[in-house]
């Protein structure tokens, strides 16, 4: 391919500047990449894209350099036929469809400074995986699809090849670092990989124990707290292993004792009548040692009851 060649394959004026070199070549490059074009020619004609845009950026720079009065850079070496069609092989070093523009890029090139970004899921999407769709800003124009492995954990860091990149080439960022960030759900408690549920009941229901209905990640279920129980282990219903939804950690189920703001004047009677009755050795063996030391304190005349 010779250079007015180069400039029609891209739709290009001979007098086109680097700048409209630069937007031309994202603009085709987003049709006819092979990772957004599944026609059987998009191979060919993004390796054909490639080449041209090398001359030609090639020929921009020395132009530039011309004008400048600058020594003009050595003319770009001509890509083999044979080169795979996308990247670097092509002989076009300054463009990577995932890494955007390399070092070897001209002004206005990206830092590779990651771009860091906390991908926001709901309990159940970390349980048992999803792919979430992240999207930069109007100006950034770049969007991300992001794995979420069954079983992760709140602020793991997300592993390069679980992101995929689509944006224009000149938007597109160095790196990302990207890490999950689980919303709050409004009966389970997650720390790490201990899934727990706090069962409200009153001091009664505590006292007593028996069946409760519990949620878990698949449902309800039916679990027996004894009475004044602190916590009871489930097992094989709590958080899944890490890219192992079918394996289970416990589920941690504690009981949350509620007292009453106020009672009723039938409430009170019943309770004084349970108190009057009740047979507490504690309570006994309080009430005797207080009637001992009533009874010695009197005795020695230091003091009035």
């Amino acid at each position: 391919m010779d250079i007015p060649h180069a400039f029609v394959a891209l739709g290009l004026h001979v007098q086109a500047t680097l700048a409209e070199a630069k937007a031309a070549y994202r603009s085709l490059a987003m049709h006819w990449h092979p990772d957004v074009n599944t026609s059987p020619d998009a191979e060919a004609r993004m390796k054909t894209i490639n080449v041209a845009y090398g001359l030609v950026t090639a020929q921009l720079a020395r132009r530039e350099q011309a004008a400048s009065g600058a020594r003009p850079p050595p003319a770009a070496p001509r890509p083999a036929a044979d080169t795979a069609g996308t990247g670097t092989a092509n002989g076009f070093s300054e463009f990577d469809w995932r890494a955007g523009f390399t070092a070897t890029a001209g002004a206005g090139q990206r830092q590779d400074t990651p771009v860091q970004r906390t991908v926001s899921v709901s309990l159940f999407e970390a349980a048992f995986g999803c792919v979430k769709r992240v999207k930069g800003s109007a100006s950034d124009g770049w969007t991300l699809y992001v794995r979420i492995h069954p079983g992760s954990c709140d602020g793991a860091e997300i592993a390069q090849a679980d992101i995929r990149i689509y944006a224009s080439v000149q938007a597109v960022p160095r790196a990302f670092k990207l890490s999950v960030q689980i919303e709050k759900h409004p009966l389970f408690l997650l720390d790490q990989n201990r899934l727990s549920v706090s069962v409200p009941m009153s001091i009664w229901r505590w006292t007593l124990g028996g069946a409760f209905t519990v949620p878990t990640l698949e449902g309800t279920a039916r679990v027996i707290l004894p009475p004044r129980a602190s916590v009871v282990v489930f097992k094989n219903q709590g958080w899944p292993h890490f890219r192992q939804a079918h394996l289970r950690y416990p589920l941690y189920v504690s009981p949350r004792r509620i007292y009453p703001a106020s009672l009723s004047d039938e409430d009170q009677r019943l309770l004084q009548a349970l108190d009057a009755g009740a047979r507490l050795p504690e309570i006994a063996g309080w009430r005797h040692s207080m009637q001992a030391w009533a009874e010695s304190y009197a005795a020695q005349g230091q003091g009035h009851w």
